[in-house]
Parts: structure tokens; C-alpha cells; sequence
């Protein structure tokens, strides 16, 4: 589930678990793993999702730096592997970084 928490950000909530998407340890790093944990509201749980062509990229408000920008969330080294890590990094523009968004009824 994709919920506004206001203004810009949402809160994106795995609907098997009920565990928020977050990068783990708040880490403003590049390799930054994401994972799921209880919604606390913290920054690092917190999402812009941002229209972009074929997709969307996923912003964590924690990870913003004026020195850097923000991180997107994006599939390790391009994989396409089963199991493949997900973590953060500075935007690139490559294709492992846009997610879909689907509805399910």
C-alpha cells in the first residue's frame, strides 16, 4: 500500500508483512540496503515517487544531500536475477532504477 504521509513524501507498506519500506540503519550511503521494518515515520521510510518515462524512480527523504541530491532506490549491478539486491545510490538515469507501480485488485 502507497499512502501520502503529506506534502510530498508516502509511505509504502508491504501488504503481506505490514512492514514499511526502509534503507536499513537510515544509511545516507551509496549501496545503502532497502528493507522492510515497523513504521516509525522516521525519514528513511519516507518516499518521494517521482513520474519518470517507462516508470517511476523511489527518493528517500533521508538520503537527500545538497552536496549530492537524492538517492533513488535501484536492482545491485543491474541484475536481473532472482534475489537480485536492492539498495540506494545516486541517480544515474539507467533503467534499474525505475520502478511500475501496479494496482491489484
Amino acid at each position: 500500500m502507497i499512502t501520502s504521509v503529506g506534502s510530498i513524501f508516502y509511505k509504502i507498506i508491504n501488504v503481506h508483512s505490514g512492514k514499511a519500506l526502509e534503507i536499513r540503519d537510515a544509511s545516507t550511503a551509496d549501496g545503502g540496503n532497502v528493507d522492510q521494518g515497523t513504521f516509525l515515520g522516521h525519514d528513511n521510510q519516507l518516499w518521494e515517487i517521482v513520474p519518470v518515462r517507462y516508470g517511476y524512480v523511489l527518493l528517500n527523504k533521508n538520503s537527500f544531500s545538497i552536496l549530492t541530491g537524492f538517492k533513488v532506490i535501484q536492482v545491485d549491478q543491474q541484475s536481473t536475477a532472482n534475489g537480485a539486491a536492492i539498495n540506494q545510490r545516486g541517480l544515474v538515469n539507467q533503467k534499474n532504477e525505475i520502478w511500475q507501480l501496479v494496482k491489484l485488485k
